[in-house]
């Protein structure tokens, strides 16, 4: 278990691969016993959650402790004109209400800005929409993704203007 004294927000790189991957589906999971929600279990066996373009393109975060990944997150261009698309925020469980999750979207919003994108389209669980609230983040309809199997996770699709 990692205490968390000083933590580096940074982009990610190929080496962090395997660490952000326990630390999604580790969160994944405790989210999964909050929301009471045992299709969760299934989209994290049936998705890749980590986009190796976007950690190659420089748009994914991580905030590292000591080698120790305790939240990430990142971004991708979407096919709207001057939108990006939000892969997630992802903080070990340990550590939410920790500040983590705000550092990383803020790098992330920043990223977004940096590359003169002008929307943030997210999707978010119902327990994560809070969160994204408090970050000026707008419900813009209800969502479900299928999966392989024929299930359907539901959640909400979220917008903001920077």
């Amino acid at each position: 278990m990692c205490i968390p004294t000083r933590i580096q927000v940074r982009r990610a790189t190929t080496a962090d691969a395997t660490a952000i991957d326990t630390l999604q589906t580790r969160a994944l999971r405790a989210q999964s016993s909050h929301d009471n929600a045992p299709d969760l279990d299934a989209y994290i066996e049936q998705t890749d959650l980590l986009d190796p373009i976007a950690v190659a393109g420089g748009h994914y975060f991580v905030a590292d402790f000591g080698g120790c990944i305790l939240a990430c997150g990142g971004w991708t261009a979407y096919d709207a004109v001057n939108t990006a698309l939000m892969l997630g925020v992802f903080v070990d469980d340990a550590f939410a209400a920790a500040g983590l999750g705000t550092r990383i979207l803020r790098a992330i919003e920043d990223d977004i800005a940096a590359h003169g994108l002008a929307t943030i389209r997210a999707k978010s669980t119902y327990t994560g929409m809070p969160f994204y609230q408090r970050m000026g983040y707008r419900p813009s309809g209800l969502v479900s993704d299928r999966l392989p199997s024929g299930l359907e996770i539901h959640g909400v699709e979220l917008r903001k203007s920077l």
